[in-house]
């Protein structure tokens, strides 16, 4: 398939060329996700997809307090 323009990029089947299972792990019940994609062209014409992900929704993370208030966490998704 080419992409003669940037007009027909809504008209693209996304899931025929790219379409990863991701899932985040530590999410409590259905996260809401939004999903898009931007096609970018470089200067041979060469098409690159970006795929974004917004997430909403409730997660668990196990906090160490140890050194509270002077910690730090990581936050894994």
């Amino acid at each position: 398939m080419q992409f003669q323009s940037l007009q027909h990029i809504e008209d693209i089947e996304w899931e025929r060329f790219w379409n990863p299972k991701l899932y985040v792990e530590n999410s409590l019940g259905e996260p809401q996700e939004t999903v898009w994609q931007t096609l970018v062209f470089n200067w041979r014409g060469e098409a690159t997809v970006y795929e974004r992900r917004r997430i909403k929704g409730c997660f668990l993370e196990n906090l160490e307090l140890d050194e509270f208030p002077f910690d730090t966490q990581v936050c894994n998704i």
